[in-house]
């Protein structure tokens, strides 16, 4: 989490990021070059493995990842249902009859951005459900759906974020953000509780590259990166959820190497955005 690759033409830049303020003694890193004469998919294919095996990277908790072997419900941005409701209903009575009414063999409802607080530069001021959103609770509204599994969304920190006065948070006031230093029970209290009360299956960790370009201790800390996902996905795989990674970098996706409960990383863009601006979305 604290270096990068750059390529520009014959050149290959690699190493820790000039932006850190100190490196520690004894510190290292280590990088692969791997070849394969069977083409780009087969060299892929066998570099990945070649990393798993390096990392002891167990494979269980994808293969048993419901979000993955079975058909969901997204409410992300070009769904019918992001930041739209039916007419004359609010959401939680729209997910229910989403639940109910859907003709298809879901296993599992996504929630998108659209269901917690938001604080300053819109990132995550509450992870919790807004009252305009679902009046009686999100425990109620997963009982009322008869209790299907829920994947849900979270964003970057916002500098106010509540948790900051209750938990260790470094607070970026230049770029409005925060980050859990992971030294306390931060995660384990905030993905806990949602598995337990409200069905949390999937914790959908969205726009990392914001949270780790956008944000200076990021670029500067050289351990704080990797304190922070590592400490995610510890706490994941005490409570039994797995993670989704969303708008990575290569950086996130190799640290996930040492996360066994990242079974995914999204690597398209919102379909809203592949049909608005006409781009494409893979």
């Amino acid at each position: 989490m604290a270096t990068s690759l750059n390529q520009r033409e014959n050149m290959l830049e690699y190493g820790v990021m000039g932006s850190m303020s100190s490196v520690p003694a004894n510190y290292n890193h280590s990088m692969i070059v791997f070849y394969s004469p069977h083409g780009v998919n087969e060299a892929m294919r066998e570099w990945g493995q070649s990393m798993r095996r390096a990392f002891n990277r167990t494979m269980e908790h994808r293969l048993n990842d419901i979000t993955i072997n079975y058909l969901g419900y997204y409410t992300d941005n070009g769904d019918y249902y992001y930041y739209h409701t039916e007419t004359g209903m609010n959401y939680e009575e729209t997910l229910v009859s989403v639940s109910r009414n859907i003709s298809l063999p879901i296993q599992y409802i996504q929630i998108d951005s659209w269901w917690y607080y938001k604080g300053n530069r819109d990132g995550v001021k509450e992870w919790s459900p807004r009252l305009d959103i679902f009046p009686d609770g999100l425990p109620v509204v997963h009982r009322r759906m008869n209790n299907i599994p829920i994947v849900a969304h979270n964003r970057h920190w916002a500098s106010d974020t509540v948790y900051s006065k209750t938990y260790a948070f470094v607070i970026d006031p230049l770029h409005g953000k925060s980050l859990p230093i992971s030294n306390d029970s931060f995660w384990i209290d905030l993905l806990g509780e949602a598995s337990r009360n409200w069905g949390l299956v999937l914790y959908e960790q969205d726009w990392l590259n914001l949270q780790t370009i956008e944000f200076t201790p990021t670029r500067t800390d050289i351990d704080l990166g990797q304190r922070w996902l590592t400490a995610m996905g510890k706490a994941a795989e005490q409570v039994g959820v797995n993670i989704q990674y969303c708008m990575s970098l290569p950086r996130h996706a190799l640290q996930a190497l040492e996360i066994p409960r990242v079974t995914q990383a999204r690597v398209s863009v919102d379909y809203a955005i592949h049909l608005d601006e006409r781009v494409p979305q893979w």
